[in-house]
């Protein structure tokens, strides 16, 4: 594959990308269909397929990207943990209905996550036995994803990333005394 047919693959998932968020904003996820999809993307439906299998696949790569954005904001020891907390959220807001959508529907979405987790730190030689900062992201991660169940389960609770991450780090230091994050 030539550069140009390189970039133009890129550049169709990126545009399903954007369209799958912008329909889920827009008429839910239970009305989405593949043809809809393509239509807003602008794709036909092979140029879906050569890249997912299924919409499933699509949320799932989607919520990947953003599951290792994170991690690298949260392996960033330079800044405390609030501030990692805020810059996670900062991270997904733009796509806020995308994870509305996944803290509602996903079931164990914690542990999926932490699968997640756990292979990026297996996939990362330099990560390998650093089993306390591995324990400190899980229970950030765990409290993020029970904050956010919490956050994106209602339409009137709309808390900027500074709010959201004030909730969190409050929780997290209030739940468990002998693991206080600064």
């Amino acid at each position: 594959m030539n550069k140009k047919d390189n970039k133009r693959a890129q550049d169709s998932k990126q545009r399903l990308k954007r369209a799958v968020c912008n329909l889920l904003k827009e008429v839910g996820h239970e009305k989405i269909t593949i043809k809809s999809l393509c239509k807003e993307a602008g794709v036909n439906r092979t140029t879906f397929y050569a890249h997912f299998d299924d919409i499933e696949d699509l949320l799932y790569e989607i919520c990947e990207e953003y599951i290792v954005g994170c991690f690298k904001i949260f392996m960033n020891t330079e800044v405390s943990y609030r501030t990692r907390i805020k810059n996670a959220v900062e991270l997904i807001r733009d796509d806020m209905e995308f994870f509305a959508y996944v803290f509602r529907n996903v079931h164990n979405l914690e542990l999926k996550v932490l699968n997640m987790v756990e292979s990026l730190y297996t996939d990362n030689d330099y990560l390998a036995g650093a089993e306390k900062a591995k324990l400190s992201l899980a229970f950030i991660i765990s409290g993020f994803v029970g904050v956010g169940k919490i956050y994106f389960s209602s339409d009137k609770c709309k808390m900027n990333p500074d709010e959201f991450a004030d909730v969190l780090y409050n929780a997290i230091n209030m739940s468990n005394s002998y693991f206080i994050i600064k």
